[in-house]
This record gives C-alpha cells, structure tokens and sequence, in this order.
C-alpha cells in the first residue's frame, strides 16, 4: 500500500462542509470556517471527502520522497 497524505487548500476552502460530512473516520474538521485534517493518521484513505469536495481543494497523494 502506498503511503498517502490528506492535502486541503485552505485558500480554496470555503467551509462548505461537505468533505467533514463524508470522511467516515472523523479525520476533517472545521476550524476557523475552514476544513483541517485534525486526525490524519486515521484516514483510509477511501478519497470521499476529494470526491465530495465542490470545489477541489483537497487531494490525498503519495508522501514525497518516501518508497
């Protein structure tokens, strides 16, 4: 399994919500009207919160620099 990490925009994020309402691990939160990873080692991965995301701000990717 290849080694990923949760990336949010925040200057694209305009806390909609809709990615907080479709991770099932509770890894996204809202702080500050913007969506954070506050639990990213819990992440599955699963890419819900990408797909639900209207505006495209968040991309879970490979970690740079780790085989």
């Amino acid at each position: 399994m290849t080694l990923r990490i949760i990336s949010i925009d925040r200057y694209r994020c305009i806390g909609c919500t809709a990615c907080e309402q479709a991770c099932p691990n509770d890894v996204i939160r809202m702080r500050g009207g913007k969506a954070v990873p506050v639990y990213p080692e819990d992440c599955s991965q699963c890419f819900s919160c990408e797909v639900d995301c209207p505006h495209e701000c968040i991309v879970i990717g490979p970690v740079e620099g780790v085989a």
